[in-house]
């Protein structure tokens, strides 16, 4: 007996333990019912072994068959995880290097961003970039759309290899005429009772949580509502309806009515991380060298 089965053959049981029926299992095959149960016949002839009994209208799992489906799920995951490598690798040597970052990242990168996009980097091809929420620029990492990302750290899937590049403290952006307006600087217990103004949870869970609950270990409990961006935020404060906690890089922002106070906490800040699939850092070693050299280059990664 030839020992070697088939990836479609395989595929064939498995739609038939699923659906436990013939005629589903045909429609979802998108094949004759006839056509199937030749198939399987074939199989189990060549396996010297039942793998089905067969019921009204119903089948079920003989103990050999029971075996045999771990297996050929493993196999047929395999095959395709296969062809899903080796398509991404295909995508990843043409076209534009495609790059994802999130609107939050340290707006000292931005610039180096846009100027790769407009005037392209020290590589042989162009630089696509993409925006989006660091959960979207992971999945897409992951799914092999993009080739790599810079998102808000902590990052914490184990197919990604990530690095800090930028790093800073936080500021609270406050009306001109708040009481927390007269100190020299604030502290997360500041925060207490406070209206503050925040990026949605949606945007980045773990930074949020890992933020929010440094800030109620403080003993602070601020009544927090959700804004679009930073300089929503900041609009809305000028208008005297509460605070924002910002990066300290939006001080740069001139804005009437606002004051931005130092936040003393060394652990409210925000850190910016450039990421790719573990997998595919050889195939990208070049162009990874050279965007960690320019980003490392910005010195941002300091307090």
């Amino acid at each position: 007996m030839d020992g070697t089965i088939s990836l479609e053959a395989q595929k064939f049981v498995l739609a038939l333990a699923r659906e436990g029926n013939f005629g589903r299992a045909a429609k979802k095959l998108h094949i004759t019912q006839p056509a199937l149960t030749r198939k399987l016949g074939a199989l189990e002839k060549q396996l010297g072994v039942k793998l089905f009994t067969r019921a009204y209208h119903h089948l079920e799992l003989t103990a050999a068959g029971k075996l045999f489906i771990p297996e050929a799920q493993a196999s047929v995951q395999h095959a395709q995880r296969a062809f899903e490598l080796a398509r991404q690798q295909a995508q990843m040597e043409r076209g534009p290097l495609r790059l994802g970052y999130s609107p939050y990242v340290h707006s000292g990168l931005v610039p180096v961003l846009q100027r790769w996009q407009i005037q392209g980097g020290s590589w042989p091809r162009r630089v696509k970039l993409e925006s989006g929420a660091t959960e979207t620029i992971v999945e897409r990492v992951l799914g092999g759309s993009i080739h790599m990302g810079l998102g808000i750290l902590p990052i914490a899937d184990e197919q990604l290899w990530a690095t800090r590049v930028a790093r800073e403290q936080f500021c609270l952006c406050v009306p001109k005429n708040h009481g927390l307006a007269q100190k020299a600087s604030v502290s997360a217990k500041d925060l207490d009772g406070e209206k503050v103004f925040w990026f949605p949870r949606t945007v980045h869970p773990a930074f949020y949580d890992q933020t929010m609950d440094y800030i109620h270990g403080q003993g602070a409990e601020p009544v927090l509502y959700e804004v679009g961006s930073g300089t929503q935020a900041m609009e809305i404060v000028a208008h005297g309806f509460g605070v924002t906690l910002l990066p300290r890089s939006f001080t740069h922002f001139a804005r009437t009515g606002i004051v931005f106070k130092v936040v003393t906490d060394l652990f409210l800040r925000i850190e910016t991380g450039f990421f790719v699939r573990r997998e595919h850092r050889d195939l990208l070693q070049n162009e990874m060298e050279g965007v960690l050299s320019q980003l490392r280059g910005l010195q941002l990664n300091v307090e």
